[in-house]
């Protein structure tokens, strides 16, 4: 599950790079602003420059406001998908609630059997339990993982 959410997430970076690159280019054609690599001809920046001079100042005074933007537009796509992974945990949370305290307002004859049952056996001078603390943790830990995984598949 938390693969999905790191695969989710990686294609929300990759469209956000894709629309950001997009952007860019978009922006540098519409306001005349060549690019780098290429060997074009210098149009007039500014509408009515017929004297064709290169005003790199202009540019990436020009360019800069452009990133200010999408600097901005990343950071609420950021907001945007934290917001939704904790709206989503808080429900997922509500839910396995509501789940468990249903669970817990079932007589114990309707329950089922129980989790996990611990033996004490009194050796000598010392307790020996079965499942062990380390056991038991795993014991729990699996149980849990998979009543979450079956409430969120539902």
């Amino acid at each position: 599950m938390l693969a999905s959410f790191d695969l989710l997430e990686t294609s929300i970076k990759d469209v956000v790079i894709n629309s950001c690159r997009n952007s860019l280019t978009a922006f540098k054609i519409e306001h005349r602003i060549p690019n780098e690599n290429s060997n074009e001809q210098n149009q007039p920046l500014l509408i009515g420059d017929e004297q064709k001079k290169d005003m790199p100042y202009t540019q990436e005074a020009t360019i800069k406001t452009h990133y200010k933007r999408l600097r901005r537009y990343v950071k609420l796509v950021d907001y945007v998908t934290f917001h939704s992974k904790c709206q989503m945990i808080t429900h997922s949370t509500d839910v396995l609630s509501l789940h468990l305290d249903e669970f817990i307002s079932k007589p114990l004859n309707q329950r089922g059997s129980p989790w996990l049952i611990t033996k004490v056996t009194n050796t000598d001078d010392s307790l020996d339990f079965k499942p062990n603390q380390t056991q038991s943790l795993e014991l729990l830990e699996d149980i849990v993982t998979e009543g979450v995984q079956s409430i969120c598949t539902k």
